[in-house]
Formats: structure tokens, sequence, C-alpha cells
């Protein structure tokens, strides 16, 4: 192919459609494009099977955890450890 690179940053057209359309799709850059997902956005998708899984076993943990302290933040020993472990994970999975 002869092609001048230049006139794909210049976004000129070429003779050549694919080299158009490659041109098109990977050289348009918007700046003011959004840098992350909306939260209205990934409420819409939901979360993934692994969120879901996290999830299930947060709820889990929270009741045993009420049942037993009355509140599931006043645990302590083994039980605040794995209380923290499984927050941690959660939030870990729902940035992903």
């Amino acid at each position: 192919m002869n092609t001048v690179i230049q006139d794909a940053f210049l976004g000129r057209a070429t003779e050549f459609p694919y080299l158009n359309i490659l041109n098109h799709i990977g050289l348009q850059y918007d700046e003011n494009a959004l840098t992350e997902v909306p939260d209205e956005f990934m409420r819409a998708v939901g979360p993934d099977n692994t969120v879901r899984q996290l999830e299930e076993e947060w709820s889990a943990l929270e009741a045993k955890l009420q049942a037993q302290y009355g509140k599931s933040s006043l645990a302590a020993g083994a039980d605040k450890a794995e209380r923290d472990k499984l927050a941690n994970k959660l939030r870990a999975a729902r940035q992903r």
C-alpha cells in the first residue's frame, strides 16, 4: 500500500477504503469522553457472577454475626478478621 502517514493522522481520505475505516476507528479520540463508567450504567449491567457469589457470602456472614453479636460490626477475633477479609474481597470484585 502506498499511503502517506500524515494523511492518517490528519483524517484525510486515502484511496484504500479499508485504510479509511481503520483510520476512522483507530485515530478518533474524544478528550471529553468519560474516564469511568457512571453508577447508573453499572446498575443497568448488573454485577458479574463473582460479585453475586461474594454478596451471598457477605449476607450469610452478616446474618450469622448479627445473631451472635447483635451487630455485625461488633464482631471480634477470628470473626472480625473473616468479616474484614470478605469485605475487602467484595470491594475489590466490585471495582473490577
